[in-house]
């Protein structure tokens, strides 16, 4: 059996493509998709409720956030099927397309390039976005993709932009140039947000004979043998202390912070840092 812990962005597609032909046992700390978070515009009034976000917080800053109470910033994170695609801006972006082809150059692994990162992309892609082209997009993927309803000073700052001699351009193509202004498509299914879980657990969840989930199972350690190597974890669930052994692999999609935390926590980080909070290491 392998084990996925944590099923937001990665956390999802990595349960969905390992249990077509592995057993998994997926735990994620939280439940069930709030139903409010459907609804786009209940994002930015859900963040800081802790039955969706892990609420973590900065230390206080010493060159930035001046404008906060005691210089802390809050830094939203997910909790529970769907993680942080729940309550993000769902804005569609590939991410700079010169930087794919610099990892892959970097790397010496073409399959970084993004040649072949734009047949993935149009893969898992269901677009129906503004730029319609098909060497660019695709149809029929998981992720549902679709335009916004432009505000009209939207409108009127596209055409300004174009005024000033910039071009109106899909942030998304296979470049070379990225300037330019663009109205921005969005993770949303028929209006409504649609996250990971949406496109790649909500289909198998009770179908899969080969996926278990347990909720509300907060892992707090990575299980290592003499060797180093994971054979299991420790998690809580219901107030009670479990431990779930792995006859393949652990794997940690628990996120940014989450997943080097249960790695500091399982006695794998700073020697200094870990010897500082009493972990073993």
């Amino acid at each position: 059996m392998l084990f996925s812990v944590g099923s937001g962005s990665a956390g999802s597609v990595v349960t969905n493509r390992l249990s077509e032909s592995h057993n998994v046992l997926l735990l994620e700390a939280g439940g069930t998709t709030h139903p409010m978070l459907r609804i786009p515009l209940m994002t930015y009034f859900l963040h800081g409720i802790g039955a969706v976000d892990w609420k973590w917080r900065t230390v206080p800053q010493k060159s930035a956030c001046f404008a906060l109470r005691n210089n802390i910033s809050a830094w939203p994170a997910g909790i529970g099927l769907g993680g942080s695609s729940n309550i993000n801006g769902m804005i569609y972006f590939r991410g700079n397309i010169q930087g794919f082809d610099t990892i892959a150059n970097s790397t010496g692994n073409d399959a970084w390039s993004m040649t072949n990162m734009l047949e993935i992309f149009k893969e898992i892609e269901d677009y129906h976005g503004y730029f319609t082209d098909s060497k660019a997009h695709g149809r029929g993927g998981r992720l549902s993709i679709e335009k916004s309803h432009l505000h009209q000073c939207s409108i009127q700052l596209l055409r300004a932009a174009q005024e000033l001699g910039y071009k109106i351009r899909d942030p998304n193509t296979n470049g070379p140039i990225t300037d330019g202004f663009a109205p921005m498509d969005f993770y949303l299914k028929n209006g409504r947000r649609w996250s990971a879980f949406d496109g790649y657990l909500s289909d198998i969840i009770d179908t899969r004979q080969t996926l278990t989930i347990r909720k509300y199972a907060t892992v707090t350690k990575v299980l290592l043998d003499d060797t180093n190597r994971a054979y299991g974890v420790e998690y809580i669930q219901n107030g009670v202390t479990r431990v779930a052994l792995a006859s393949k692999e652990v794997i940690l999609s628990a996120g940014s912070i989450q997943s080097a935390k249960l790695l500091m926590l399982s006695g794998i980080g700073p020697k200094d840092h870990l010897k500082e909070l009493g972990v073993s290491y």
